[in-house]
């Protein structure tokens, strides 16, 4: 199942892209508004170095015209963006347009499968049904969906990929996985949800207090080769684009080869929420020059203290004299625990 987040916030896109699990994003004219955006354009291109994989955003106007115009627009910003475009006759026109030009199209605001049935027949790359919506209405969405996949795969010639949304718990989640809906866009905080379960936290906490009596820094860290390294000088971005390729949630700052300062995902969240343009500017903006860090010999149970009285999940490890060797992460240490 391809799973989509649903936000204007690129602060957030980055905290959840670098899990590894979402496809793309998701949104809306609404979002950008509460979040203050006024360059909707420059805000698109934002999330796209968030997050890998396509863009979903409105392309609206009055008349097949005007809808078409504006999805060629969005595609001009970006080409992995792909254009939600409302349901009926005029979605219906510009998306046969825009099939034929290669812009990828969402149609969306489905709330029947007739209305997904011919979404498909005009080539959407996306058909869009509102569950949660349905549901408010006194209709069953879930089941409405389960029709819709039925449909699909009866009409083997529809390349459309039903996109499940309008979600409004992480039930939603796995019943539309368990119809066969190939994709969804979810809010964050639903998504956040999906991830806990108290039974699976008290159980990591216990094999982490195990583990963190009988082990050392050099014992659980991580090697360079999964630590973005960037000399001060660089971009921003760069920063940003190498903590999702690498999954991680900082860029050691380093200088002669020895570390000078970190920035994590938590100053890009900072700075991006502080209304700063910070992509195009350099990592000493925003680096942290006094940087939490062991040694590879400190034991884990002090590294365990460090992280939680600075309520950080990820440390450098240094040598003696300053170079970066690796660094340690608190759901790592976890999740190797689970595995011995």
């Amino acid at each position: 199942m391809k799973i989509f987040l649903d936000t204007a916030d690129p602060a957030e896109a980055l905290d959840l892209a670098r899990l590894g699990i979402l496809d793309g994003i998701t949104t809306t004219p609404t979002f950008f508004r509460r979040l203050g955006v006024t360059d909707v354009a420059a805000a698109l291109r934002l999330l796209a170095d968030s997050v890998a994989g396509e863009i979903h955003v409105e392309a609206l106007g009055q008349g097949a015209d005007e809808i078409a115009a504006a999805a060629e627009a969005n595609f001009r910003v970006c080409p992995r963006i792909v254009s939600k475009i409302p349901m009926g006759p005029a979605g219906l026109e510009a998306t046969q347009r825009l099939r034929a030009k290669s812009i990828p199209v969402n149609l969306h605001l489905v709330f029947s499968a007739n209305q997904a049935l011919l979404a498909a027949k005009a080539g959407a790359a996306y058909v869009c049904p509102l569950v949660g919506r349905m549901n408010d209405a006194g209709m069953d969405g879930m089941a409405m969906l389960s029709d819709i996949v039925r449909i699909f795969a009866a009409q083997r010639g529809l390349q459309s990929v039903l996109m499940g949304s309008s979600i409004r718990s992480p039930s939603d989640v796995w019943r539309l996985a368990q119809v066969g809906v190939p994709a969804i866009t979810v809010p964050p905080k639903i998504l956040r949800l999906m991830l806990t379960n108290s039974m699976t936290e008290k159980a990591a906490a216990t094999l982490f207090e195990d583990m963190v009596e009988s082990s050392y820094a050099k014992d659980r860290m991580r090697g360079n080769e999964r630590l973005p390294t960037l000399p001060a000088s660089s971009l921003i971005r760069e920063a940003a684009l190498e903590m999702t390729l690498q999954k991680v949630g900082l860029v050691a700052v380093t200088e002669a080869g020895k570390v000078v300062g970190i920035v994590t995902d938590g100053d890009l969240r900072r700075a991006l929420r502080n209304g700063r343009s910070i992509l195009e500017g350099e990592l000493r903006l925003i680096m942290n020059t006094s940087p939490k860090t062991v040694l590879p010999s400190t034991p884990s149970r002090e590294v365990l203290d460090l992280m939680t009285r600075n309520r950080i999940t990820e440390v450098l490890v240094q040598d003696q004299d300053g170079k970066a060797l690796g660094y340690v992460s608190l759901h790592d240490l976890i999740g190797r625990v689970e595995q011995t």
